[in-house]
């Protein structure tokens, strides 16, 4: 069974791609910055709070707030966005 790459880009995945990139991110300023420590911290817990807000506020309010989505330009394409 042949998947295009559009159905298997679902949500889930955009939302896991995302965080891996997130990591990778903070990893490479941790070193590009010699390792500091404080520097790796501050990240860290930015990162972990912005997370725990944005589940709180997706899975913890039991308001279903409608979300404009956007056309995608080319017909077919769905996206993370």
């Amino acid at each position: 069974m042949v998947h295009s790459f559009t159905d298997i880009l679902t949500e889930g995945y955009c939302f896991v791609i995302s965080m891996f990139s997130e990591c990778f991110f903070i990893l490479r300023t941790y070193v590009l910055w010699n390792k500091n420590e404080i520097l790796l911290a501050a990240m860290l817990s930015t990162s972990l709070s912005f997370l725990v807000a944005s589940f709180i506020i997706v899975f913890g309010i039991g308001i279903r707030i409608p979300a404009a989505y956007m056309t995608s330009p080319i017909p077919g394409i769905t996206g993370c966005y």
